[in-house]
């Protein structure tokens, strides 16, 4: 090959690699402009995502709350039902008491009946008006 063709060999190789790099930073502007804009609508999905992120926060934040509140008044109700059963007993002793008090009385209304049948001298009369106030059963 003599030297002119190898000249133009270089200036043809010299003029395909100016093609490719012209055309690379062509691309690399359109890619440049891609990237942009990709990175615009990634944005605007990591401030939706956010944005439903803390909106479900706060759901739960309030479900948390509403559970919170029942589970203090669930605690005051125990609290209140532990206190009844710790005056269970003591009731207890004053509803057996309130019993046989009136056990006795009721005691003392039979005797008193009795005594007043056997010494009514209308026996009848007493005997049915003092049988109206035995227990049935």
């Amino acid at each position: 090959m003599d030297s002119g063709a190898i000249d133009w060999t270089f200036i043809s190789v010299g003029i395909a690699l100016a093609g490719l790099i012209l055309a690379a930073i062509r691309d690399s502007r359109v890619t440049a402009r891609d990237i942009r804009a990709d990175m615009r609508d990634i944005r605007a999905d990591i401030r939706a995502l956010s944005d439903r992120l803390d909106k479900r926060i706060d759901e739960q934040d309030a479900k948390l709350e509403r559970l919170d509140e029942r589970l203090g008044r669930q605690e005051q109700e125990q609290a209140r039902m532990n206190g009844v059963l710790e005056t269970l007993p003591e009731r207890l002793g004053r509803l057996e008491q309130e019993q046989a008090r009136m056990n006795g009385m009721l005691e003392t209304i039979r005797a008193g009946l009795s005594y007043r049948v056997e010494r009514a001298d209308a026996g009848e009369r007493v005997a049915e008006d003092s049988e109206s106030y035995e227990p049935e059963g």
